[in-house]
């Protein structure tokens, strides 16, 4: 079978069952006088039409997401402002006895947040933990706790979603994340949740080229005291190299170019900050951009291996080059510009394997950051 097929016969067994239901509530209130049954089948009935509502909508965004995940275009989002953001919604919404929600981000050196600049669509990735936490919050016991944590792991991000309520079976940590998955806490209004959340979270991450996992938590005794909820996603992917204390962005897949055109620049003065990975915080009216602790000062060189250089340690970020096909690229393009964490900087396309390509980016970061080469663009 399909996994259109398959897909396709889950929807049709679930929607079945609220129209079974609805079918025998109303030809039953059409036999009836007695007007407190017929209220208690129209609760029935209303309770159904809700299960339907709710089946339908998220049937039909997950049977979006493959053709929206298919024609992604990632941006850099700022997973920490997207939590926070996330948190003071909740805070916000929460009814009396509700978990409340603390968030454990990491300080960056001069004593903020620090910034996990990731690639991806915003509003898929905040619906990732919407999920989550809305099944935490469904599993806490009353004024719970649920705690989110996020921190650098490698050449990602690793968020975690820690709940206090009865854990998941040990036979269930994979099949959570199956469609229509059933399992739900005592209690519970049967029909209150499609059993698409999980489900939907685990198509985005891996389509973001991540993975999430759930796991049981432990107290001293081994007894399980909570769920917890693990997502990791790669950060930014990018080599950030300083020319003149400026920063310029090279952004592309592996094999793209961007080790090649890096070494040319550096080659001819310019310094590394960071090889392929590279994180960004926001300090005032400038996006500073440095290595992760584990590559600092290392670039690879292919055909050689990972040699050690003089390195930055940070630098403010002045320019992005995307590198693309030599093909594909515009002979007069607009001028163009990208926002991360919130400030606008200057975007363009360069082919790294031109022999121009170093030169051009060079007279790209004098005339587009100034004071240098007055220049005349399609707007």
């Amino acid at each position: 079978m399909s996994a259109i097929e398959s897909f396709a016969a889950d929807v049709a067994h679930e929607i079945k069952n609220p129209l079974s239901s609805l079918r025998s509530a109303v030809e039953t209130a059409a036999r009836l006088d007695d007007p407190v049954k017929q209220r208690r089948l129209m609760a029935i009935v209303q309770d159904d039409v809700e299960r339907l509502d709710r089946l339908i909508t998220d049937i039909s965004d997950a049977s979006r997401l493959d053709a929206e995940l298919s024609r992604l275009e990632l941006s850099p989002t700022d997973f920490g402002a997207m939590l926070r953001a996330l948190a003071e919604m909740h805070d916000t919404t929460r009814a009396d006895g509700s978990p409340r929600l603390i968030l454990d981000l990491p300080a960056d050196p001069h004593g903020r947040g620090r910034a996990l600049v990731v690639p991806g669509i915003e509003s898929r990735l905040s619906q990732i933990f919407l999920n989550v936490i809305a099944n935490a919050v469904s599993f806490s016991p009353p004024d719970g706790e649920i705690r989110i944590g996020a921190a650098p792991d490698g050449r990602a991000v690793l968020v975690t979603v820690e709940d206090q309520g009865p854990g998941i079976p040990e036979d269930q940590l994979s099949a959570i994340f199956d469609r229509f998955y059933s399992e739900r806490p005592a209690g519970e209004k049967f029909g209150t949740h499609s059993g698409l959340g999980l489900s939907i979270s685990k198509q985005i991450v891996e389509a973001h080229r991540g993975r999430i996992w759930a796991e049981n938590r432990t107290d001293a005794q081994g007894a399980v005291c909570g769920a917890r909820f693990l997502i990791r996603l790669l950060l930014l992917h990018a080599t950030a190299i300083a020319i003149e204390g400026r920063a310029v962005l090279l952004r592309g897949a592996s094999g793209s170019g961007k080790s090649d055109l890096a070494l040319r620049l550096i080659d001819a003065g310019a310094r590394l900050v960071a090889d392929d990975q590279s994180e960004l915080h926001r300090r005032g009216d400038s996006v500073i951009v440095r290595a992760p602790a584990t590559i600092a000062g290392l670039v690879e060189v292919r055909g050689i291996g990972i040699l050690r250089v003089d390195a930055l340690a940070e630098a403010p970020v002045a320019l992005i080059v995307d590198l693309i096909p030599a093909e594909t690229l515009e002979r007069l393009p607009a001028r163009r510009s990208e926002t991360i964490l919130g400030l606008a900087l200057p975007l363009i396309a360069l082919a790294p394997f031109e022999a121009s390509a170093a030169a051009k980016l060079r007279l790209a970061l004098r005339a587009f950051t100034g004071p240098g080469l007055p220049v005349i663009m399609p707007t």
